[in-house]
């Protein structure tokens, strides 16, 4: 059974997938998993930049919104997970972390932020 938080967090990767191809993006994968870690969705982006982004959402801003939530540790274990997806599919070339913020309450989308370069924000 889905827990209410894991619902909501599907909902902000359904919205994030969706304001990603409406930018014209291609999704290589979603919540890609190894044993140390998981990248919520892997993408190529127009410039054909493998992009690795991470999805916080929110039920509102409180506590400094969803961006307060990427902690220097997290940061860190998505950086050892891409490098462990690059190796997986031989990809060495140019890459970059972003963050999609989404405030999802009561089934409602109320608001979504793309942060580009957000390791570096």
């Amino acid at each position: 059974m889905m827990t209410p938080l894991r619902l909501k967090g599907d909902a902000g990767e359904d919205a994030a997938v969706s304001l990603l191809e409406q930018k014209g993006w291609k999704i290589a994968a979603r919540n890609w998993r190894w044993k140390y870690g998981e990248l919520d969705i892997v993408a190529w982006d127009t410039d054909e930049t493998l992009v690795f982004v991470e999805v916080k959402t929110r039920s509102n801003e409180n506590f400094g919104g969803p961006e307060a939530a990427m902690s220097v540790r997290k940061r860190n274990r998505i950086i050892r997970s891409a490098a462990a997806y690059m190796e997986s599919v031989g990809y060495e070339w140019k890459i970059r972390f972003d963050l999609i913020a989404v405030i999802h309450n009561n089934d409602n989308l109320k608001d979504i932020r793309h942060i580009e370069d957000a390791f570096f924000y």
